[in-house]
């Protein structure tokens, strides 16, 4: 074989390569970009005091909650709101409120994805039952679906709040706050 022959080859060989390359490149490229926009919900519920798990201080007051809702954007429509949380009376802030973190995770109904939140406020009242709102913050730790490796933050408001000896009832709104999902 001549050299000329081998060197079109290779030249033949290479750009096919590169263009191949090129080809994987720009088709991953939309799959790979991330995506950020408003997250907003509401969700409506109930939520019961719990037995914490062994060894916990007893400063510390378990709950889990079930609240149906829905996800208005992204768009994910019905959804429902489970968390699991604590209450610290352990550590009041200077305003003698109460530190309460959760692990959110919000389904939505059509089976369209999951999202993991981490949700922060402080519960103030709550000794008298007197509460009227609490403003809290919460953090994305990921998802499925619509919420696919989800990461982002804002805040909330918990309204309507009742609380008796076994647990209580609430409305939360997500009203600030980016979801960033995908890439």
């Amino acid at each position: 074989m001549a050299f000329s022959t081998r060197i079109r080859r290779a030249r033949t060989l290479g750009f096919g390569v590169v263009v191949g390359f090129a080809a994987l490149i720009v088709g991953a490229g939309p799959a790979l970009a991330a995506t950020t926009q408003p997250f907003r919900g509401t969700f409506s519920g109930t939520t019961m005091f719990t037995a914490c798990p062994p060894g916990t201080p007893n400063t510390i007051v378990c709950y889990t909650g079930l609240e149906p809702g829905a996800v208005t954007s992204p768009p994910a429509g019905p959804a429902t709101e489970v968390d699991h949380g604590f209450l610290d009376e352990g550590h009041p802030n200077a305003a003698g409120c109460i530190p309460n973190y959760a692990l959110a995770v919000i389904t939505a109904t059509n089976g369209s994805g999951t999202l993991y939140l981490v949700d922060r406020d402080f519960v103030c009242g709550l000794a008298t039952g007197n509460i009227s709102e609490v403003d809290g913050t919460w953090q994305a730790l990921g998802g499925t679906g619509v919420f696919d490796d989800a990461r982002g933050s804002g805040t909330y408001l918990v309204s309507g709040i009742t609380v008796s000896q076994t647990g209580g009832a609430a409305t939360i709104t997500y009203n600030t706050g980016n979801i960033t999902t995908g890439g």
